[in-house]
């Protein structure tokens, strides 16, 4: 559960190679998963992202300006 992420000492990691999902706390086991991998895999701190998640923003983001449509050249 996103409420466990939060109670624990240890960052919750997130490893997969886009067939396979490990979820981890030990940083020896995640060196191990990445040095055993046949291919590219991609990590991510859960722990961090759910921090993200919790924080109050600093400021509203703003809102992009719209760029102007150009018009298509025919050729004649």
């Amino acid at each position: 559960r996103l409420s466990d992420v939060f109670t624990r000492d240890s960052d919750l990691h997130l490893l997969t190679d886009g067939k396979s999902i490990y979820l981890e706390v030990r940083h020896e086991r995640i060196i191990d998963i990445l040095k055993n991998a046949r291919q590219p895999m991609f990590l991510v701190c859960v722990t961090d992202q759910a921090r993200r998640l919790r924080a109050v923003p600093k400021k509203p983001p703003r809102a992009e300006a719209a760029l102007p449509l150009r018009k298509a050249r025919t050729g004649g």
